[in-house]
């Protein structure tokens, strides 16, 4: 397959979006939030693209002042492109970012009924460190997961 993984532009923001839409629905980032994360955190928003189409993408920012996480926001690919490997592809991307820059760990957040997100987490090493009662929009609750990079 060809594909590359690169840093995100303004002009992908609108397929960004749609992927967003397509895997998340009324859950979805807003447009706003996602070009907000573009600007703020430009080299933690990727984007997977084959054929000049983006097909997947990732966007996470950075917490705290003298030991920094990264936060992982969100993480999608289109359906069609799924089981692919792609959202392992741009979270490998991610992590060595992450340790590239000399961060402590990242922490995300995930539906606890999410079973293939989960396993694809616990895969690289995350573990679940902590709960989120009713975290999502629809009620549902979430997991924290962490990874330990040092």
């Amino acid at each position: 397959m060809d594909l590359f993984i690169r840093q995100a532009r303004l002009s992908d923001l609108d397929s960004i979006y749609k992927i967003e839409v397509i895997s998340f629905g009324y859950e979805a980032f807003s447009k706003e939030f996602l070009l907000e994360m573009l600007f703020r955190f430009p080299e933690f928003f990727i984007v997977a693209e084959k054929d000049n189409k983006i097909v997947g993408y990732l966007s996470a920012s950075i917490e705290g002042y003298f030991n920094k996480t990264c936060h992982l926001l969100s993480i999608a690919v289109l359906p069609e492109y799924r089981n692919r490997g792609i959202g392992s592809l741009l979270l490998k991307h991610l992590i060595d970012l992450v340790k590239m820059k000399g961060m402590g760990s990242i922490i995300l957040e995930v539906k606890k009924d999410n079973k293939p997100a989960i396993s694809v987490y616990e895969k690289f090493g995350f573990k679940i460190v902590g709960y989120k009662h009713r975290y999502y929009r629809d009620g549902s609750d979430a997991l924290v997961m962490k990874l330990k990079l040092v």
